[in-house]
């Protein structure tokens, strides 16, 4: 779990992380060190903007999915980065649907 929220942290480990992480702009190198290098399964995003899109897809090890779910800036990473590591990026939608979007 990334968060800038102390708060959320804690509620985190409380509901169960294996491990938590302080973002304060040491988070990629954070998840790196440990995964001992490998980068995350998967990147559940629920903020989308201030660059945690990137950050997530950087915390990816090679094969990884990173899941779209907060919204509020534009994704831009290197479609080579995208390829060589074989990541995948999945939109979700989120919240109370009342009707589906055309």
């Amino acid at each position: 779990m990334v968060d800038r929220s102390e708060g959320s942290l804690e509620l985190a480990r409380e509901c169960g992380a294996d491990d938590v992480i302080l973002a304060d702009g040491g988070e990629v190198e954070g998840v790196g060190e440990r995964t001992d290098g490998l980068g995350a399964e998967a990147g559940i995003d629920f903020v989308g903007e201030d660059g945690a899109l990137e950050d997530s897809i950087a915390m990816l090890h090679e094969g990884g999915t990173h899941y779209v779910i907060g919204y509020g800036e534009v994704l831009s990473v290197p479609a080579i980065d995208i390829i060589s590591a074989e990541i995948n990026v999945v939109g979700t939608w989120s919240g109370p649907i009342t009707t589906w979007p055309s």
